[in-house]
């Protein structure tokens, strides 16, 4: 492209992996970011110039360049700037750039960080060269979050949050699920299911693959009249209820794929025949995620056992269920989730685990991820994190936004007690809380942090 690029907020998830992408290219590239990370770091380590002060940035880097922007980043300042710059918004870039590839989408409320790293690693080990974007640190692309390689295909996640995933035009998708977030966004519901009918139906040409155990892809089907390209990945109960609850005929889709799903294992239904898989990971969650990756690798014409083989090695993503280590017998581990469909999915697999393994209890402590998201579903929160055997509560991490009178974590710890469930909230500071857990985790535990802020940073404090 000999161009420029200058990638603001270089040191978040998404415009790190796009920095890695760029430089794999050979594109000249500069960075902004108030907070030095591990990942600005990381990329300083690649040779990449990186400031700190945006004032700064934007009066060293050269005239003509691309700044390239996200939705949490505000553009006045940057359009009134007095040098001649173009502004680029991060999902534009990635368009461009995996627009020159046969191009996978991985979209959803859930999961998507972890299915697109499974098609990834099956295409890695299939020798295939993938290029990939990936919202996580994964250990076979060297915890970077992109690379771009000479093969064929590219696989990215998309990013529904601000519904600038509609400007991506891969020839295949997947829809992991449908749930109620980013409404500080979409304001409503149906607008949030109108943008995935929309995802999911771009072009005939373009195949979709759905999980239909989900509610929320059940009611844009409702919807979608376009069958030729979606394939429907689900149990037999799920088949059913689109038939005889929902009156939709089935067999007017292009393809389905019947899954059943055991405790630690699935089977994919193929030609009539059964093929069982495993993750090395706990969760139904994580075997539906799978099933997803089996359907969209089969649609690249690979073959059923190779791909199951490929998915019985897969090495995870940072913070999906990462055992941090043991504090005495108590085993700790992080995980990113902080919906509450995904804190209940999370402390159910926790909870099997302890039965197993006849452990004590399965202790949470959950750090509220934004004052909008807390404001909405605080309840459900309650709700999911009522599972867990011990409940402790942080102080709601901002992610940016500004505090909101009268959202806090009590709001949670309010709920709980109406369900009869006692939890405590913590003060926040690491070094305190941490003293004062340490007296608690007596005894076989499994102990979790949960949540998509800094929260994480509380679990390796213990562990030292």
């Amino acid at each position: 492209m000999n161009n420029n690029y200058v990638l603001l907020g270089i040191g978040g998830s998404g415009m790190s992996s796009l920095a890695h992408i760029l430089i794999d290219r050979n594109e000249k590239i500069f960075g902004y970011d108030k907070k030095s990370s591990k990942q600005t770091e990381q990329l300083k380590s690649r040779n990449i110039i990186i400031y700190n002060s945006l004032e700064e940035c934007l009066e060293k880097i050269p005239e003509q360049s691309i700044l390239v922007y996200s939705s949490a980043v505000s553009i006045i300042s940057l359009q009134n700037s007095s040098k001649n710059f173009h502004l680029m918004h991060r999902s534009e870039l990635l368009h461009k750039l995996f627009s020159e590839k046969k191009s996978i989408s991985i979209a959803g409320s859930h999961g998507k960080t972890t299915t697109t790293a499974m098609v990834s690693q099956i295409l890695i080990d299939h020798n295939l060269n993938p290029s990939v974007m990936i919202g996580g640190d994964v250990p076979f692309m060297d915890y970077k979050g992109g690379i771009w390689r000479e093969g064929d295909f590219a696989v990215y996640e998309s990013d529904e949050s601000d519904g600038t995933f509609l400007n991506h035009s891969a020839n295949y998708r997947i829809i992991t699920n449908i749930d109620d977030d980013h409404l500080d966004h979409y304001k409503e519901k149906k607008y949030l299911l109108h943008a995935f009918e929309q995802y999911a139906c771009q072009s005939k040409e373009f195949k979709t693959i759905l999980y239909i155990g989900d509610q929320g892809i059940c009611e844009i089907l409702l919807n979608i009249k376009n069958y030729d390209n979606l394939i429907l990945v689900g149990q037999s109960k799920d088949f059913n209820y689109l038939q005889e609850n929902l009156g939709i005929d089935i067999n007017v889709y292009y393809k389905k794929f019947k899954i059943d799903l055991e405790d630690s294992s699935g089977n994919f239904n193929l030609n009539g025949q059964s093929y069982n898989f495993t993750i090395p990971y706990l969760g139904e969650h994580y075997l539906i995620n799978a099933s997803l990756a089996i359907a969209l690798c089969l649609e690249l014409g690979l073959g059923i056992e190779t791909i199951i083989l490929s998915l019985s090695k897969y090495k995870g993503v940072k913070r999906r269920l990462e055992i941090l280590g043991s504090y005495q017998e108590t085993k700790v581990v992080d995980d990113y989730g902080h919906h509450p469909t995904e804190v209940k999915a999370v402390i159910s697999s926790l909870s099997k685990e302890k039965a197993k393994n006849s452990l004590s209890k399965t202790i949470v402590m959950f750090q509220p991820h934004r004052y909008t998201r807390t404001e909405l579903l605080f309840k459900d929160f309650a709700e999911a994190l009522f599972l867990a055997d011990e409940i402790y509560l942080l102080p709601i991490y901002s992610a940016g936004e500004t505090a909101k009178e009268g959202i806090s974590s009590e709001l949670i710890q309010k709920e709980l007690l109406k369900l009869g469930r006692e939890s405590t909230i913590l003060n926040g500071g690491i070094v305190e809380d941490t003293k004062y857990l340490r007296k608690i985790l007596q005894g076989k535990n499994i102990f979790v942090t949960l949540g998509a802020g800094d929260v994480w940073k509380w679990g390796l404090e213990i562990l030292k």
